[in-house]
């Protein structure tokens, strides 16, 4: 996670911090689910 997108997103969205952090978030586990499936899904 990178602490200095977060920052960035709070000071330009405000209200909608939270459903924005969230968002990351799933991206990021989503993007770290798939790098280490793509591997085992090819095999």
């Amino acid at each position: 996670m990178r602490d200095s997108d977060t920052p960035f997103i709070c000071s330009y969205y405000g209200e909608q911090t939270q459903c924005v952090v969230s968002i990351f978030s799933l991206i990021q586990i989503f993007k770290e689910q798939i790098s280490q499936t793509s591997p085992e899904d090819e095999f």
